[in-house]
């Protein structure tokens, strides 16, 4: 009999183009499929190809909201408001 082919988190990773780190999150919240060996992760090449197929299905089309049409800013707009202007006085000699 042929020993089944199990792979580690990193090995998992490195056929998913994916972080280890990220299959072990999702195993860790359940949401693909995996095995339990000697208390760590572990994936079937099955197991593998379910995770695959989870995570090709295209997400939910959102509505985006109406663009609304907001007034540009302008430099003087923003621009705090000034004091009145002085008239210049000449310095005493």
């Amino acid at each position: 009999m042929e020993a089944p082919t199990v792979y580690r988190a990193d090995e998992a990773a490195q056929v998913l183009k994916c972080k280890p780190s990220w299959l072990k999150k999702q195993a860790a919240r359940r949401a693909i499929p995996f095995r339990m060996i000697g208390g760590s992760y572990a994936w079937t090449p099955e197991d593998l190809e379910a995770i695959v197929a989870q995570q090709l299905r295209q997400p939910a089309a959102v509505p985006r909201p109406a663009a609304t049409a907001r007034p540009r800013r302008t430099a003087a707009a923003t621009a705090a408001p000034r004091a009145p202007l002085r008239p210049l006085r000449a310095r005493r000699a």
